[in-house]
């Protein structure tokens, strides 16, 4: 999303830029380098996606947050590893709704 957000905002920011004080060369060649760099970043990703084996592209992208993943972790795990892992390594912020539960298995 990060990257879609700044390849969109490039442009506008080119175009207040030219309204505001823009030197015409300036503007020139940011627009020149805008061409340039939207479609080659385009092909690149383009290339790099299809070029992965169709079985792993899912772990590229998902929808669920890092909050979600750390608390799945502690409560499907067996493995105290995992689960020490998963609240020593990460943000309090992001275990505290579970709290009562990983005192439980502190203690």
């Amino acid at each position: 999303f990060g990257f879609a957000l700044t390849m969109g905002s490039l442009p506008v920011v080119i175009s207040i830029y030219e309204r505001q004080v823009g030197a015409a060369s300036v503007v020139s060649l940011a627009w020149r380098l805008l061409y340039d760099l939207i479609p080659s970043t385009l092909v690149i990703f383009s290339v790099f996606f299809f070029n992965i084996e169709k079985e792993y592209r899912h772990t590229f992208y998902s929808t669920e947050r890092g909050i979600d993943v750390i608390i799945k972790r502690f409560r499907e795990s067996n493995d105290e590893e995992i689960k020490a892992w998963a609240i020593f390594e990460s943000s309090k912020h992001w275990w505290k709704s579970i709290e009562e539960e990983v005192r439980h298995w502190v203690e």
